[in-house]
């Protein structure tokens, strides 16, 4: 996924989804987190809430939406990662799984936020 100059796309739209995140009022826990189960892009909370956040870049739809990506062994990978997060990383905040999709917009990177994608 990697685009001219070396600028991988994906951890372009990771920036633009944490940049997006802390305008909502969200601050960053940890990126990219990583466990034999899987991976988590960013975990981020406020006062109230701990957002779970996948992140994924479509240059264009032709092959479908970025959103669609997030299939049922996705999921199934995320919900295995975070629980096992969660586990070593006790919050007593609720726990939401959201998705951010980043696609090319006439002004930069046009993101697009599913509240509440998918559940464990």
């Amino acid at each position: 996924m990697k685009a001219l100059f070396g600028i991988d796309k994906g951890k372009m739209a990771e920036k633009a989804a944490l940049k997006f995140l802390e305008q909502q009022g969200f601050s960053l826990i940890t990126k990219n987190y990583r466990n034999r189960r899987g991976e988590i892009d960013l975990i981020v909370e406020n006062e109230s809430l701990v957002l779970i956040v996948e992140v994924r870049y479509r240059g264009h739809s032709r092959f479908g939406l970025a959103s669609e990506t997030v299939d049922a062994r996705k999921q199934a990978k995320i919900i295995q990662c975070a629980e096992q997060f969660l586990a070593q990383n006790p919050v007593n905040k609720s726990i939401r799984i959201d998705v951010i999709t980043a696609s090319p917009g006439s002004s930069g990177l046009k993101i697009n936020w599913i509240q509440d994608a998918f559940r464990a």
